[in-house]
């Protein structure tokens, strides 16, 4: 060690009695690795086999050089790299088309449209009027709402016969609006009257001032902060932990 002009003591002489032989405190310090001799894992014929290596590893590089060789003058000529690539694609295309008839086929379920049109449209068969005339049937009248049909009612009733009470009760009761038959809230069943409502409103209110004042959303509100201890947080704030002063 050391390098030009420095000094290296020599240290063989510490390991003399220290060894199971002396003369062995002058050889070179083995190298360990792992815990184990590197040397004890050397072959004697180490050389050789390196020597074998680098032949094989020539005789591959060779061999790779032949075959780029090779390659460079069998190549492709552009006519016939386009003529591989239309291939190429042309294969590719006929996949996809192949698979989207596959998926065709196992869809078995007709659009409501298409059928419909089949039944307007096929002559061959003998119920085909029968189910011409009930798809139209369906296409007028069950398009209209029962309200424009009873309105409808009425007005032909009051120009052919002019029954005023017959008319005034089917007008009452086609003008008869949603709001008539909905049913009251929930917040409100059970009340009769106005007062009621106005009871259990304040009522409802002043069991809410509690959850109110906690700070809570409803009576199942579990949530709680997070509770400070004054000998921890108060006073002046020294070096050392945050956690406490």
């Amino acid at each position: 060690g050391g390098g030009p002009g420095v000094y290296s003591a020599d240290t063989s002489r510490e390991y003399v009695g220290q060894l199971k032989c002396d003369e062995w405190a002058s050889d070179v310090v083995p190298e360990i690795m792992d815990g184990k001799n590197v040397l004890d894992f050397v072959d004697d014929d180490i050389a050789a086999r390196l020597a074998q290596l680098d032949e094989e590893e020539l005789a591959t590089d060779e061999a790779l050089a032949r075959a780029e060789a090779f390659e460079a003058e069998h190549a492709l000529s552009p006519a016939e790299a386009a003529l591989v690539e239309a291939a190429r694609k042309k294969k590719k295309l006929d996949r996809i088309k192949s698979q989207h008839n596959r998926n065709a086929s196992k869809s078995n379920v007709l659009p409501r449209t298409k059928a419909r049109g089949r039944l307007l449209d096929d002559d061959d068969d003998d119920d085909a009027p029968l189910a011409r005339a009930a798809a139209v049937k369906r296409g007028r009248s069950l398009s209209r709402r029962p309200r424009d049909a009873a309105s409808n009612g009425a007005m032909d009733l009051d120009a052919g016969d002019g029954d005023k009470a017959a008319k005034k009760a089917r007008l009452r009761s086609v003008s008869r609006g949603r709001s008539a038959s909905r049913p009251p809230p929930r917040s409100e069943l059970g009340l009769k009257d106005e007062s009621q409502k106005v009871q259990a409103t304040k009522l409802k209110r002043k069991l809410q001032k509690k959850s109110n004042l906690l700070a809570r959303a409803g009576e199942a509100d579990r949530k709680t902060g997070p509770k400070l201890l004054r000998w921890r947080l108060e006073g002046k704030m020294s070096s050392g932990s945050r956690r406490s002063r």
